[in-house]
């Protein structure tokens, strides 16, 4: 979904996952069963999160268009969480 204008990388990309799917099933490290459903729990995941990030960038286009706003941030690093404000003026 992310790559649409570049025909050769979903080709590349699902060509891989179905070889290592495959080598999976051939070297008797999985069923068919457990293949197929990791698979379907992929596709899900990651077209998941691509309509997610282009649903909260859209969000913070139209939240950064608004003048004197304020948000709160928290972040965390080495142990300890950090709470942190934004106050964002044009």
């Amino acid at each position: 979904m992310e790559y649409r204008e570049y025909r050769v990388v979903p080709i590349i990309a699902y060509s891989a996952a179905t070889a290592i799917g495959l080598s999976r099933i051939v070297e008797n490290a999985h069923w068919i069963s457990d293949v197929m459903v990791g698979a379907a729990l992929g596709f899900l995941c990651g077209r998941q999160v691509v309509n997610n990030y282009h649903r909260y960038s859209k969000l913070q286009l139209e939240k950064a268009k608004k003048k004197n706003t304020v948000s709160f941030n928290l972040s965390y690093s080495n142990g300890t969480l950090m709470p942190g404000f934004i106050y964002t003026f044009r």
